[in-house]
């Protein structure tokens, strides 16, 4: 039986699979406070909150000692901060604790989900994804998709396909404008082997939607692999104006590397056959200067080769 089943077998909210039948109470004012059967929904959170590991003495100055005013996105923002520095664990374990005050927010259920997933703690990350499924899929937010469907890939995609897919359908119905549903739905096919697949449900994305830059990158990545530059070159140019947002949903600078490394090719292999203008191969070398020169930090880990190709393409045939 694996963890997930376990939890289920628990029957933590009563009633049968995938029926809920505390949806009128979940919608109104006082959400969750029982479970299906009447009984105190505090009881089930306790034990869930038995399930966190000991604290250590560091992690008490994340708590706020005056809670009292916390709402849960507080909850949420401070369990962010502790992610964002890899502190995992005990970002799950600060969401537990906004769970034991909001009981049924759709987006502490899912940072629980994450990031008990991420540090390996698949009980808890099984427990609180049992709870979410009993919400009605009207009230999950791109978070709750998305983790969930990262959950389930990475705990076993082959068993899980049938979930995720009423998940990326139900992601598609209640959220039409996320572009999130179609890199859920391409992972879950490249995970399953589907490769080419995969990549077709991210070229019709970008067909679709304006704004997909999230899309555009996984394409480009993908592309870029299978040595597809001219293609590589078109997405990037797609993603890069799909990503003027005032909070980017991606990393730009990549896709300007991925676009000037796959001109690089295309001009590398031009010259094998005929020579090159000098000013093809100087547009190159200066479009690799300008992003060391502009992203320094996001280049960090690229200069290197950046630079060498720079030298490289002094050695190609050209005329003046």
């Amino acid at each position: 039986m694996s963890n997930f089943d376990e939890i289920k077998s628990l029957n933590l909210f009563g009633g049968n699979e995938g029926e809920n039948k505390n949806e009128e109470a979940i919608g109104g004012e006082m959400i969750g406070t029982v479970d299906a059967k009447g009984k105190p929904l505090d009881s089930t959170l306790e034990m869930l909150s038995q399930m966190r590991g000991p604290s250590t003495d560091d992690a008490d100055d994340d708590f706020d000692n005056d809670d009292n005013v916390m709402d849960a996105d507080d909850y949420h923002n401070k369990a962010c901060d502790m992610a964002r520095r890899g502190n995992y664990k005990r970002a799950s374990n600060f969401c537990m604790e906004g769970l034991k005050r909001y009981p049924m927010n759709v987006n502490l259920l899912a940072d629980t989900i994450n990031y008990s997933s991420k540090c390996g703690d698949m009980r808890v990350a099984d427990t609180h994804y049992f709870m979410l499924r009993k919400l009605p899929f009207s009230r999950w937010s791109w978070r709750a998709f998305t983790f969930s469907c990262d959950y389930l890939l990475a705990n076993n995609p082959i068993e899980n396909e049938e979930e995720i897919r009423l998940l990326v359908k139900q992601y598609k119905t209640v959220l039409p404008y996320e572009e999130k549903a179609c890199v859920a739905e391409s992972e879950l096919e490249n995970a399953l082997g589907n490769h080419e697949q995969s990549m077709k449900i991210l070229a019709e994305s970008i067909q679709h939607y304006s704004n997909a830059p999230l899309c555009a990158l996984h394409l480009a990545d993908m592309q870029f692999a299978r040595g597809m530059y001219k293609d590589v070159v078109k997405t990037c140019n797609y993603g890069i104006a799909a990503s003027a947002e005032p909070r980017p949903s991606i990393n730009t600078p990549y896709l300007l590397l991925l676009r000037v490394m796959s001109k690089d090719h295309i001009l590398v292999a031009k010259a094998n056959h005929e020579t090159v203008n000098i000013s093809e191969v100087n547009a190159i070398r200066d479009e690799y200067k300008l992003l060391l020169e502009e992203f320094p930090h996001q280049m960090m880990l690229h200069s290197g080769a950046i630079e060498e190709r720079r030298s490289i393409l002094k050695f190609v045939s050209h005329e003046e």
